[in-house]
């Protein structure tokens, strides 16, 4: 894992352009191989608690340190999906951005009532990308704080 990366899972912090979207897939995928191989230790030691294994007290604390650690996996992919979502955002805020000035360059008197309709309509998706994106902000402040 880049040290970037590392970095970033340890600070929780959502960043516009800090990643490609390959980086956030292939760390989603490491981490599903974690989660899965938890799975399956946790599966283990709770047979072995059910069965009345001699050393229990230590079996629980190693099952609760694995619950812990599960969950804090599913935090970090929780805030990979935020990320991956909020770049997705970000590009398409971008291509609207974009088409909106290249068919502003053009004068109002040119432009045909179509095209002031589809130019409207760009305008209306880039304030709902907007509003979007900010909504996942939040959500990503208020698990911040929980």
């Amino acid at each position: 894992i880049p040290k970037d990366m590392q970095r970033w899972l340890g600070a929780r912090v959502l960043r516009d352009d800090q990643f490609s979207l390959s980086d956030i897939e292939n760390r989603m995928e490491q981490l599903s191989g974690q989660l899965r191989d938890l799975e399956l230790h946790g599966q283990r030691l709770e047979e072995k608690l059910r069965n009345g294994a001699p050393n229990e007290e230590r079996l629980m604390k190693e099952w609760l340190r694995l619950v812990e650690e599960k969950n804090q996996l599913i935090a970090k992919e929780a805030e990979l999906v935020y990320m991956q979502q909020d770049m997705e955002l970000i590009r398409k805020r971008d291509d609207l951005e974009a088409e909106i000035r290249r068919r502003m360059e053009i004068e109002p008197s040119r432009k045909t009532q179509r095209q002031l309709v589809e130019e409207d309509g760009l305008i209306l998706q880039l304030v709902e990308t907007v509003n979007v994106r900010n909504r996942l902000v939040n959500m990503l402040d208020l698990e911040r704080l929980v």
